[in-house]
């Protein structure tokens, strides 16, 4: 699936001009997955960048100093052709309230859906306070969480009425619950990605 993830993104990411940012939903399988992706050459390693699909790679920073340093790199390259790739998490400082627009961000890719950890005993007891009000309204709440973090996610790219971006979003859950996504990423239509040329 990774592997699958990093080919789609080697046709999609020339078609994109200028800066895209991709959302992970945990920050330990945005490290993994980039791993594998320069292992098996989906990253070309190049000085002072590796690439993605020609676009420079920049990953989001580890503290707010070193993030500061990376999207200002990241947003300098963005807007110059072929453009920059920033990989980030769903949840993290550049996925809410963080902007990017015009050229800094012409694409955003979701990578997954970012559901909650369902093994952490806070969730656990939301899901459960819900339920105990009404049945099943815990897992509702479990799924619109999600759904409003991916929401969170696409809204970087449009900060204004004159703005534009394309969404990726690379996961068939989005389809399951496309009513889930905010009317404003979707009032231009939706189109399967396997029509996509």
């Amino acid at each position: 699936m990774t592997r699958r993830y990093g080919e789609r993104l080697l046709e999609i990411l020339p078609m994109i001009p200028y800066g895209v940012l991709l959302f992970f939903p945990q920050r330990q399988l945005l490290h993994e997955t980039l791993t594998l992706w320069q292992r098996i050459d989906v990253i070309q390693q190049g000085q002072p960048h590796a690439t993605l699909g020609g676009k420079a790679v920049f990953v989001e920073g580890a503290t707010a100093q070193a993030n500061r340093r990376v999207v200002e790199g990241y947003k300098h390259l963005a807007t110059q052709e072929p453009g920059a790739l920033f990989c980030c998490v769903f949840r993290g400082r550049n996925a809410e309230g963080s902007n990017f627009p015009y050229d800094e961000a012409r694409g955003i890719i979701l990578i997954g859906v970012p559901y909650a950890d369902y093994s952490d005993p806070i969730v656990q007891a939301q899901i459960a306070y819900y339920n105990s009000k009404q049945e099943r309204l815990g897992e509702r709440w479990y799924v619109m969480d999600a759904f409003r973090a991916a929401n969170q996610a696409l809204g970087r790219g449009i900060r204004h009425r004159d703005d534009s971006c394309t969404f990726i979003l690379m996961d068939q859950r989005y389809g399951t619950y496309h009513s889930l996504i905010s009317s404003w990423a979707t009032q231009s239509g939706i189109i399967p990605i396997d029509e996509l040329s």
